[in-house]
C-alpha cells in the first residue's frame, strides 16, 4: 500500500494491506493466526523509548497534516444531513472521541463537472480554529440547535489547479 501515490497515510505509517475476501477477521486471534501463518510480536515501549522517539511519534500521530484526519467528521455531518439530528448526549460522544479536523482538497485538475482533488491535512489551510470547529459541528450534529452544515454547501467555490479547499461544512475560517 505505501507504493501507491495517493496512499500517503500508509506511506506514513509503512502500512501493507491484507485483502480478507467477504469476511473480517481479528488479525490477532490465534485462529487466524495459524491459518494465515501470521506472527504477531509485542515488546514492551520504555520511557526512554517514549523519550527518544518522541519526535518521531508526534510527526507519525499529528493530525494537522493527516490527509484522512478529517473523514469520520465529514462522514458523521453527511449522515446527519441524511437521516438528521443526534440526541445531544449523542452529539457529543464523537466530539469527545473524533479528530475535529476538516476535509481538505488540493485541486489536482477538473474533467467536465467533476474536479479531481487530493486530500490534505489542515496544515494547508491558512488557519485552523479546533474548539471553534468543535462548537459548529457540536451546533449541526446535536437536535438541541437549529443549525444545518447543509446550508454551508452552496458556497463552496472551487479554486484552480493547485488551490487548496476545505469542505465548508467543517471549515468555518474568518480568514
Amino acid at each position: 500500500m505505501s507504493r501507491h501515490k495517493w496512499a500517503e497515510r500508509a506511506q506514513r505509517n509503512d502500512a501493507f494491506g491484507l485483502v480478507m475476501l467477504n469476511r473480517l477477521d481479528d488479525l490477532k486471534s490465534d485462529a487466524v493466526r495459524e491459518s494465515l501463518s501470521l506472527g504477531w510480536y509485542e515488546f514492551t515501549i520504555s520511557d526512554k523509548d517514549r523519550a527518544d522517539l518522541k519526535v518521531e511519534y508526534e510527526c507519525l500521530t499529528s493530525i494537522a497534516n493527516d490527509p484522512s484526519a478529517g473523514f469520520l467528521r465529514y462522514h458523521i455531518t453527511e449522515y446527519i444531513e441524511a437521516y438528521g439530528k443526534l440526541p445531544p448526549i449523542v452529539a457529543e460522544w464523537p466530539l469527545e472521541r473524533i479528530p475535529i479536523a476538516p476535509h481538505c482538497y488540493l485541486v489536482k485538475g477538473f474533467d467536465g463537472s467533476d474536479v479531481i482533488v487530493h486530500h490534505r491535512g489542515y496544515d494547508a489551510l491558512p488557519s485552523f480554529d479546533q474548539d471553534k470547529e468543535s462548537e459548529h459541528s457540536r451546533r449541526c450534529w446535536s437536535s438541541d440547535f437549529g443549525d444545518s452544515s447543509g446550508d454551508r454547501i452552496p458556497a463552496l467555490k472551487w479554486p484552480g489547479v493547485g488551490g487548496i479547499v476545505a469542505d465548508p461544512r467543517a471549515y468555518h475560517s474568518s480568514v
